[in-house]
């Protein structure tokens, strides 16, 4: 019985013209024009209703929205008990899920349902044929994507799928048994959408989930246009299972196929392939009439998920893009004042650990905007609420004390704790930065701090992410060795930060050359530099010995740095593995820029960061990332960053006939999207003219339309210091690398050996960028694939 599904955006909506009626006591719609969405969830024990509503929220907007989003709840019909104090955790609905071991007995299923003995022939009826569909579904179904498509999804076991199917078969036969058999209950769960629907004074986007979409059909059935839905958004429905189609005829006096409900702007429906509730994937073909229903098959984001696999999660459909990019299409220029997120969505996208626990960084607000928050409707709100210890005595204080960033780093602090119960600061693992508290946390202890986004001096939380290294004859390139001699460029009293792997500080490269240490991998504020550093990976020790330090390599004679007298200081803000957590970086930034404003002048002038990841427009502005953010701060501080543009210039596409490798555009990283930094692309250090940009380089434009890479230097082939320089008995200093994190440290060198020369450009990082900028050699390729083109320092000098 299953059709066939198409892939489609939504389609355009039109809006009901009838006149809404306002429940006494709801607060209505404050703009008649904005769309105001109505949640209905589904089957089994959901969380209590408030807590059901934000967790919906989060996973669709990333906040609280508070009026501008409804629940229509009806899980309390159901489960009585769900209002007490709560046992599960905030942000995590069941959507069914129960004990999977026990087998289904459908007697007891239906005793539970607490049907009347007249309607338990019908419903014993019903149930059985019910369970035996989605049974016989499941077992047909079961190895579908991991047969077609293991290369791209999680494999999942055959164990977790038959358990999952047979705990949610139970709750959709209890739920939707007393639905279609017990007239009281059914009659109080319309009852309750009806409500909801009846108190929005404006157009309406109905968002059903599950045996929701019974209640909506049935409802918007009986209406018959009476209220203007603009907008219906089924997930994971039944409502193409037959069973359930034979019973809505049977209530409704309703024909085959079932008509579309009338006065519905769209309807658009979701499903995942492995979903066992929606197992008719497509609609389109059961229901006639206007609208007509447009089918898409998604990958539900709890389908990827080993500590919460489930493809039937509501949360886990309002977090798939499609079905985000559907809501934003129907609420249309609303959507931009309802697009602001507290919790960043690529958090929720990502699986945690064993315990479910997520890297977030925790940006603290400013204070103008904290200022703003703490307006006199919230000091109200705070005043009637009881103030548990700790963060009572910071809301208390005056405003001028907690404009103290530090009070309102404390008073972040607290809250976390007290969202997760008994655990300790080591188990969250919190890190105190300058701007951002790191942390590890579940879904619903980011659930509870969504429901006080308005009392914290929180900004927003943002995913942790991860950075890594940029792998994939080079000082004539750049025109370093004629400047050297000529204008004894050499980076003398030039100190560059290096944000690496870190570096092995013994190599007889760096002698004398390397200043400090730091190692912000570990817990724990800067205190002390290190007296030595090892670098296992050989990434950060490759880099520097590009910007700095001088040596011999045997049958290539002198092997020295762009500017080889410059003072280098290492930061390890990536692990042995090359990856590193975005809250190690920006405890890196945060240190130098306290190093520069505790003294009289920039002891530190510019940084080298050949490290970056994949940047998500949907999460962020571009260019505007927690570390883009200190990046900037920095630059504006007067220190000048290097960053490498990525290696994500080609990709490969599988196709029918095999592999192909593409070069392709928009493939600038994060952060060398940044606008306030030198984005650095690779090109070929024998001929660049001939060859022209590598391969793997990435492209411009950035995501938002600006030009990207400012430049390009040598990255290829590139001979460097090797960690691991003694080996066997022999010493083998230098070795190869490739990619942009080798061009990166060519610039980084290049400009502190200018700066050594040109003093009065320190501390002027944007003149210093126009500079370099305005004497590049043009290659003649593209402009977002060679920026300006390659720098050359003679010219710098001379020109200046």
């Amino acid at each position: 019985m299953a059709k066939s599904t198409r892939r489609s955006t939504a389609k355009s909506v039109r809006t009901g013209t009838a006149k809404s009626t306002k429940r006494v006591g709801a607060k209505a719609n404050d703009d008649p024009a904005r769309p105001t969405i109505v949640y209905i969830h589904g089957i089994g024990e959901q969380p209590p209703r408030a807590e059901c509503k934000v967790s919906w929220d989060i996973a669709l907007f990333g906040r609280d929205m508070r009026e501008r989003t409804r629940m229509a709840y009806w899980c309390d019909i159901r489960h009585p008990d769900v209002e007490r104090p709560r046992t599960r955790a905030l942000g995590r609905s069941t959507d069914g899920l129960g004990e999977n071991d026990a087998p289904i007995e459908i007697a007891a299923l239906l005793r539970e349902a607490k049907l009347s003995s007249k309607n338990a022939r019908g419903a014993e009826a019903y149930a059985e044929a019910l369970a035996d569909t989605l049974a016989k579904n499941a077992a047909s179904s079961s190895d579908v994507r991991t047969r077609s498509v293991h290369a791209k999804f999680l494999p999942i076991p055959r164990s977790w799928r038959e358990a999952l199917t047979k705990s949610l078969t139970k709750s959709l036969i209890k739920d939707t048994a007393a639905y279609f058999y017990d007239a009281v209950q059914r009659e109080a769960m319309r009852q309750r959408l009806r409500d909801e629907l009846r108190a929005v004074g404006g157009p309406i986007v109905l968002v059903s989930h599950s045996q929701g979409t019974i209640i909506s059909y049935d409802v918007l059935t009986e209406l018959k246009g009476e209220l203007p839905i603009k907008h219906w958004i089924t997930l994971g429905s039944p409502l193409g299972v037959q069973e359930v189609q034979d019973n809505l005829r049977r209530l409704g006096g309703l024909g085959t196929p079932l008509p579309a409900p009338r006065g519905v702007g769209a309807w658009n429906n979701f499903a995942d392939l492995l979903d066992p509730v929606a197992l008719d994937k497509g609609l389109a073909q059961d229901f006639k009439g206007e609208p007509a229903v447009d089918d898409t098959m998604v990958v539900n984001a709890d389908t990827l998920s080993f500590s919460n696999f489930n493809p039937h999660s509501s949360t886990g459909y309002l977090r798939t893009k499609a079905v985000r990019k559907c809501v934003e299409h129907s609420l249309g220029a609303a959507s931009d004042r309802m697009a602001t997120f507290f919790i960043a969505r690529d958090v929720q996208s990502v699986d945690g650990d064993e315990l479910g626990r997520r890297a977030v960084l925790i940006e603290i607000r400013d204070e103008k905007a904290f200022a703003s928050a703490a307006s006199l409707q919230r000091k109200e709100a705070l005043d009637k609420e009881p103030l548990a210890d700790g963060i009572a005595a910071a809301r208390r204080k005056p405003r001028a004390a907690l404009d103290s960033l530090d009070e309102r780093r404390e008073a972040i602090v607290v809250a976390l704790k007290q969202a997760a119960g008994e655990s300790s600061e080591d188990e969250l693992g919190i890190e105190r930065l300058r701007r951002f508290v790191a942390a590890r946390l579940t879904m619903p202890e980011l659930a509870t701090l969504a429901l006080r986004e308005h009392e914290l001096p929180i900004y927003s939380i943002w995913r942790n992410s991860k950075k890594r290294t940029l792998l994939h004859r080079s000082a004539d390139v750049v025109q370093a060795p004629a400047a050297q001699i000529a204008y004894k460029a050499l980076g003398r009293n030039i100190n560059w930060a290096v944000l690496d792997t870190g570096v092995q500080s013994d190599h007889p490269h760096f002698n004398g050359r390397i200043d400090k240490l730091w190692d912000c991998t570990v817990r724990g504020a800067l205190k002390q530099p290190l007296a030595s550093m090892s670098d296992p990976d050989g990434h950060g020790t490759h880099v520097s010995g590009i910007i700095s330090g001088r040596g011999q390599q045997l049958g290539r004679g002198d092997i020295a740095g762009i500017a080889p007298e410059a003072k280098l200081h290492v930061y390890k803000v990536l692990a042995d593995n090359g990856e590193g957590d975005d809250a190690w970086i920006i405890k890196a930034l945060d240190h130098i820029a306290t190093t520069n404003e505790r003294a009289s002048q920039l002891v530190i002038h510019g940084v080298n960061l050949s490290l970056g990841g994949p940047f998500d427009p949907e999460n962020y502005g571009c260019g505007h990332s927690p570390i883009c953010q200190e990046l900037r701060r920095l630059w504006r501080q007067g220190v000048v960053v290097c960053v490498a543009c990525g290696n994500e210039g080609l990709v490969t596409v599988k196709t029918s006939d095999g592999d192909f490798d593409l070069t392709t555009g928009h493939s600038i990283g994060d952060p060398a999207n940044l606008e306030e930094c030198l984005a650095v692309g690779s090109i070929n250090a024998d001929k660049p003219h001939v060859y022209g940009i590598s391969y793997f380089s990435s492209r411009g434009p950035t995501a938002d339309g600006r030009a990207k890479p400012d430049l390009v230097a040598p990255g290829e082939h590139i001979l460097s210091c090797s960690s691991r320089y003694r080996v066997k008995g022999r010493e083998e200093p230098y070795a190869e690398l490739s990619g942009t994190s080798m061009a990166c440290p060519h610039v980084s060198g290049l400009v502190a050996a200018f700066l050594s020369v040109r003093r009065e450009f320190i501390g002027r990082p944007d003149e210093l960028k126009k500079i370099v900028l305005d004497n590049c050699t043009s290659l003649g390729r593209d402009r977002y694939h060679q920026g300006a083109g390659m720098p050359n320092l003679v010219k710098m000098l001379s020109n200046t």
